[in-house]
């Protein structure tokens, strides 16, 4: 008994050492400072929980769950594959397993950081700036809002936004290079002329296109002249290398990747040397092209500055493909089985078509849409201009199309090098009139050859007119003209031309020469000069113009009468008298007849009187004058 008591007081002393000696932490917590739970040397600590090792901290300070291997400060592991994920909450989001604020990683793999916060948006700022990102966990859920937060509300899907500054999204490449200059950029730029209004942009900021895709095929390019080769055989003619250039594509898989003008429509054109019918003035316009056929409609920029112009261009004229035709069709909505309404048909209805030859361009007028129509395999107009009235008659003396109107012109006739003649009807429409080259009835239908015809007011006969023309004289009333112009009145005794109405407020022109036109033997209009013709006076008062030669007025066994009595004979005005001698106004006649015969020498003795009657087959002079009162 005594051993025992001994014993077990030795194994209690001992065990009572060890707790006085060794630091320990009860279950309360320790009172005194500077203890801790761990190792005192290059150990691991890990925790067990139900025999289990849950948590590690090793040698380097790493803590591992899940891991005895911890690689990172904190390392989160699963041996299986479930779920690994750290979770945040607080009093507002709640601590359910479903709340707050979760990072990790799913049964798949995927890292997930997820807010499970309704009302909290998931922010990634940095420092304590409200710059950063934003993705909204509200109403929109999933926008995503970058730039100056505390700004904007994320009205998109992605949503930039920067107070005062300029925003884009850039993207690089290798390629393009990293700088601000380099790669795509879209975005808006608050622009000094536009500060309260940005100007959107999408700047392609490398030298070459940018492209718009749909169905993953190219449908758009838009690109300058500067890169217009591209490897491709280009001549840009002068073209200055900074010009817009856009191009739309009609088949993507033959896209249009050298616009030629400031928008190109279709295709390339087929020789990218020669580029068909493009020319370098066709810049600032609309050009469309297909195989080697295209056709612009833009400016032309001239010494004085810029035509519109609408222009075609065509395969060789010798090519077997052509040529091509550049045509006007009028097309309407209704169905193509509406009768008599050509327009409703497939090809619609051809106003004009215009034809190339090696040195013209033919312009037709009018197809016939039901025999003769301007399109397809038939007959391309084959003069400078073409009309076809197909619409009027099918009849001889038809309308030809055409209708003047208003006709007020000083050009020259010229002559008709055909059979026929064209004239206007009564409605004002041209028709064409059949003529013969040959025949002498003079009859409704049958007119002669040389005259001029005419209409005869019914259907298309024509008959003579009084006009003959013989080609190199024309006569009027006559057949056979004798000089450039000839009138022959017949037998109604007047030269058969009347003026009427002769009345002009235009200042009349001065004859140049100082002649007059008459009338000779042979009844021709002569221009007679001033040493073989009278002046036929003047008033008194004006300068006088006296006779340049003799006078003669042949009487003809007729009588020369001046007609007329005196007003006031009894006043000693006597009127209507003819006064020879005396100077013009001054002193007015005495008599019916005064004559005034001065004398040089008073004592002259010479016979002087106011009429002498010779009789030419006696000889015989009587002088005097023979009167009654």
């Amino acid at each position: 008994m005594k051993n025992l008591i001994q014993s077990l007081t030795l194994l209690l002393s001992v065990f009572l050492t060890q707790i006085v000696n060794s630091q320990s932490w009860d279950y309360n917590g320790n009172p005194s400072t500077g203890q801790y739970i761990g190792t005192n040397s290059a150990q691991p600590f890990p925790i067990y929980t139900d025999g289990d090792e849950r948590m590690r901290v090793d040698a380097d300070g790493n803590v591992g769950i899940g891991t005895t291997s911890p690689l990172n400060l904190l390392d989160l592991n699963s041996s299986s594959a479930s779920n690994v994920f750290q979770r945040f909450s607080n009093s507002v989001t709640g601590d359910y397993y479903n709340q707050g604020f979760e990072v990790g990683i799913d049964n798949t793999g995927n890292a997930i950081l997820r807010q499970n916060y309704s009302s909290g948006n998931m922010l990634f700022t940095l420092g304590t700036s409200s710059r950063g990102i934003r993705i909204s966990n509200g109403f929109p859920s999933g926008y995503v809002g970058i730039g100056d937060l505390d700004y904007f509300t994320s009205q998109s899907l992605l949503h930039l936004h920067r107070e005062t500054y300029t925003v884009y999204s850039q993207i690089t490449s290798t390629v393009t290079g990293y700088a601000s200059t380099d790669g795509l950029r879209i975005g808006v730029n608050p622009d000094i002329a536009w500060a309260y209004d940005p100007i959107a942009e999408i700047r392609q900021q490398e030298n070459t296109a940018m492209t718009l895709f749909t169905n993953s095929a190219e449908r758009i390019r838009i690109m300058h002249t500067g890169a217009l080769n591209n490897g491709v055989a280009f001549d840009l003619a002068g073209v200055a290398n900074n010009l817009t250039r856009i191009g739309i594509s009609h088949n993507p898989s033959t896209p249009v990747t050298r616009p030629l003008s400031l928008l190109h429509l279709g295709y390339n054109t087929a020789n990218a040397t020669t580029n068909d019918g493009w020319r370098s003035w066709m810049d600032v316009g609309i050009f469309a092209s297909q195989s080697s056929d295209n056709v612009y409609l833009g400016m032309k920029p001239e010494e004085t500055g810029s035509d519109a112009v609408l222009s075609w261009g065509d395969n060789s004229y010798t090519d077997a493909s052509g040529p091509d035709n550049f045509r006007v069709i009028f097309t309407n909505p209704y169905n193509a089985s509406t009768p008599g309404l050509y327009a409703s048909g497939v090809n619609g209805l051809e106003a004009m078509r215009m034809t190339p030859t090696l040195t013209t361009v033919n312009t037709g007028i009018g197809g016939d849409p039901t025999s003769n129509q301007y399109y397809g395999g038939s007959t391309n107009p084959t003069t400078t201009l073409e009309v076809n009235s197909w619409g009027a008659t099918n009849v001889a003396g038809g309308s030809s199309g055409l209708r003047f109107t208003n006709l007020n012109s000083s050009s020259p006739k010229i002559a008709n090098p055909g059979t026929g003649i064209l004239t206007v009807d009564a409605e004002g429409d041209v028709i064409y009139v059949p003529c013969c080259s040959s025949g002498s009835v003079s009859v409704c239908g049958s007119p002669t050859s040389g005259f001029i015809p005419k209409w005869c007011g019914s259907g298309s006969d024509v008959t003579n007119s009084i006009i003959y023309d013989d080609s190199t004289k024309v006569g009027i009333g006559t057949s056979a003209p004798a000089n450039t112009l000839e009138i022959n009145q017949g037998a109604f005794g007047n030269s058969g031309l009347r003026f009427t109405q002769l009345t002009s407020s235009a200042t009349p022109a001065s004859n140049p020469g100082s002649g007059l036109l008459a009338v000779d033997s042979t009844g021709d209009v002569i221009y007679v000069a001033a040493n073989n013709a009278p002046s036929i006076g003047n008033y008194c008062g004006n300068t006088p113009s006296p006779l340049a030669n003799n006078f003669e007025i042949p009487l003809n066994d007729f009588n020369y009468y001046f007609t007329g009595q005196g007003t006031n004979p009894d006043s000693n005005f006597i009127g209507s008298s003819v006064a020879i001698g005396l100077p013009c106004g001054d002193p007015i006649p005495l008599a019916k007849l005064h004559v005034l015969q001065s004398a040089s020498n008073p004592n002259e003795d010479s016979t002087s009187a106011a009429g002498i009657f010779e009789n030419d087959a006696t000889g015989s002079v009587t002088v005097g004058v023979f009167g009654t009162s």
